[in-house]
């Protein structure tokens, strides 16, 4: 039969775990030895790693792969430690299998996992081919350092072609904000923070969605846990098409629902949480957005907004449906072809 390496992985993994990193001294530090700081702090990285993980990871797919006579493998792709343990399964476990890599989201400064340097390219697996979903998106992976000839242009594919037109806000109805909370507990708490600092004693002021990630399960709990009072409420688990259809703008600190909004004719507004490297996934933007980093401008932004015309949003709307429409490419019949075209059109690099 075929020969299985999953438990020898997961042996190789679990001993990983319990002896941590490889480390060879001397560990000097001005003729001091600190070894011990050094070990202490290697194992605390392992403990809030996903290290263990991530073998077990390349174990079972190493398993998986030498199974089933798979020819061409497709795999969302942030270059991140499980996609490394997967196209590292794929090259050891089935040379002969075909990689393409999807790039599905927002790109930010942050992102230095899409940051190749020269030695990377020499060491990391990489699929054979990348599919960015927009000449924008693919742009930014060649200058960051991935191979040109390795990229293609495809769609995104949650992207909706058009969207309806949004009706005017009633003058007598406050603003509606939805509030999109995406990566952490620390955003969130900063998020909602501001939120309650801007409008807590000005109930008639906005009315506010509060919208955590479906797949932040943290977040969500957090959410719940604060209760919100009015003019705040809890609409994490209603569909993003319904809270788009509601709301007047959108603010977000990291979600690519943001741009997402502004496709869509809806005001963003970015709210700045003061990393050294920028988490917006609009960076490149600058129409129909506002960015802040308080509540103060949180309050000014929303009040702006409310004050605009229809008139008067709208070449900022025309401005951000063009860039939005080249960062997110939306689905046809010719940007779904780059996911499945032949080695002839298409080269697949190892």
């Amino acid at each position: 039969g075929v020969h299985d390496p999953a438990p020898a992985g997961s042996t190789r993994a679990l001993q990983a775990r319990l002896s941590g990193f490889p480390a060879r001294g001397p560990f000097l530090l001005d003729g001091l030895d600190i070894e011990s700081l050094v070990r202490e702090d290697l194992a605390q990285n392992l403990r809030e790693s996903r290290y263990f993980n991530d073998l077990l990871f390349y174990a079972g797919a190493s398993g998986l792969f030498r199974r089933l006579p798979v020819e061409l493998f497709f795999l969302p792709y942030e270059n991140m430690a499980r996609d490394r343990m997967l196209l590292w399964a794929a090259r050891d476990a089935a040379p002969q299998m075909k990689t393409i890599g999807y790039q599905h989201t927002g790109i930010t400064p942050q992102h230095l996992n899409f940051r190749l340097g020269k030695a990377e390219l020499a060491s990391l697996p990489l699929p054979g081919a990348i599919v960015a979903m927009s000449e924008a998106t693919k742009e930014l992976l060649a200058g960051w350092g991935f191979p040109k000839r390795a990229l293609a242009v495809g769609c995104a594919l949650r992207q909706a072609a058009s969207a309806p037109p949004r009706a005017p806000r009633p003058a007598s109805r406050p603003p509606r904000l939805l509030v999109l909370l995406a990566t952490s507990i620390a955003e969130a708490e900063s998020l909602l923070s501001a939120l309650h600092a801007a409008f807590a004693d000005r109930p008639e002021a906005v009315s506010a969605l509060v919208r955590a990630h479906p797949a932040m399960p943290r977040v969500a709990e957090l959410v719940e846990t604060r209760r919100l009072q009015p003019p705040f409420r809890n609409g994490t688990g209603q569909p993003i098409e319904d809270a788009w259809a509601w709301a007047d703008a959108v603010v977000y600190a990291s979600s690519t629902l943001g741009i997402e909004s502004v496709h869509r004719g809806i005001p963003a507004i970015f709210f700045d949480l003061g990393g050294f490297l920028s988490v917006d996934p609009g960076f490149m933007l600058d129409a129909l957005k506002w960015t802040v980093s308080d509540a103060d401008g949180l309050r000014r932004a929303a009040a702006e907004i409310a004050a605009l015309t229809p008139e008067q949003l709208q070449p900022a709307r025309e401005a951000g449906r063009r860039f939005t429409e080249r960062y997110l490419r939306p689905p046809s019949a010719d940007s779904l072809a780059a996911f499945f075209q032949n080695d002839e059109t298409q080269p697949i690099a190892r």
